[in-house]
Order: C-alpha cells, then structure tokens, then sequence
C-alpha cells in the first residue's frame, strides 16, 4: 500500500511539473556565466555529491558551472515555470540520470540530481539494484525510512532511495528545505 501511495506521489508530482509549464516552448537558458572552472563560491553544493564524466557537483552547484562540461545530452533541456520554487525550472537529460535546476535566485542552481539506471553510482558506489542492506553497509541507517524507500540528510539536502521489488530502482539527490 505505502510503495503504491509513494509511485502515485511521484507520478503526481511528474504531472503537476508538466502542468505547470506555460505552454510555451522555451529553450535553453543562456548561462550565468561563460567560466567554467568549477562552482562559484556563490553557489556551492552541499551534502552528498554526485560525480559523471570527471565533473563532481551536488545540490546548490551552478549548472552554468557543471551543464557543458557533463559531455552530450540526451535530448534537448526542458524548461517550464516553476510549481516548486520561483522563476524557471529546467531539466537536463543525460541518459542514465538527469540533472534539474532552477532560476530563483538569478542563475540556474542544481536542486536535484535523478539517477535512472545502474550504469551510474553515487560517488560513495550506491546504485540501482543494490538491496537496502547493501546500500545502508555504505551509508549507516537512514534518517528516514518507509515501505518504499529512505532516505540520508546532510547539510540541506536529501539523498533518496526508492524502492521496487526490494531492491533500489532509483536514486534522486534532492535540496531539503
């Protein structure tokens, strides 16, 4: 019952994020800044970090800093009103995980980093397959936990694993406020 109620939870909220776009269809936000020579001490990210093609960044890292060094996406950026936060979300997709930021603050910080597939692992070698047990042997006990997941807090942000069949099936960095 609880795993049902956290898929419908998340499928509502994949709607609502949808929802809220005006309709328009935007492109890519031109970035804050030109440099990328690593995260501005404006915004640095905090807690648990994540690690792909030799760039490390987190929640609170500026895309602007971390988007075109990630290499070749996916497909193309999806940017929409923000349901959650002020100002403009976009959506970075980069196959195996994607990267979603927002404009609140006047340049586009990272809030949540999505792992989808086992090709990828958080920097501590946590990923999707793993069993809780496996998982918890790497991290220690959650700070909270249900039928279909738990979770890890560390400094303003929430490292999340999902769960499917008793084993993680996602993993999402996510800014705790």
């Amino acid at each position: 019952m609880k795993k049902t109620l956290l898929i419908l939870l998340l499928a509502a909220a994949v709607c609502l994020m949808a929802a809220c776009n005006s309709g328009e269809n935007e492109s890519k936000p031109e970035p804050a800044s030109t440099e990328v020579s690593g995260n501005t001490a404006e915004h640095t990210p905090t807690g648990y970090l994540f690690e792909s093609n030799g760039v490390t960044f987190g929640v609170g890292s500026a895309s602007a800093d971390v988007i075109d060094k990630l290499g070749t996406q996916t497909s193309d950026p999806y940017t929409s009103n923000s349901c959650a936060f002020n100002g403009k979300d976009t959506v970075y997709y980069f196959g195996s995980f994607e990267v979603s930021a927002n404009d609140e603050t006047g340049d586009f910080v990272i809030y949540s980093i999505y792992l989808k597939d086992d090709s990828v692992s958080t920097r501590e070698g946590a990923c999707i397959g793993m069993t809780p047990e496996e998982v918890k042997a790497v991290y220690g006990e959650p700070a909270e936990s249900s039928d279909g997941g738990f979770s890890y807090v560390k400094e303003g942000m929430k490292l999340n694993f999902f769960l499917k069949d008793g084993v993680v099936s996602a993993i999402s960095y996510y800014v705790n406020n």
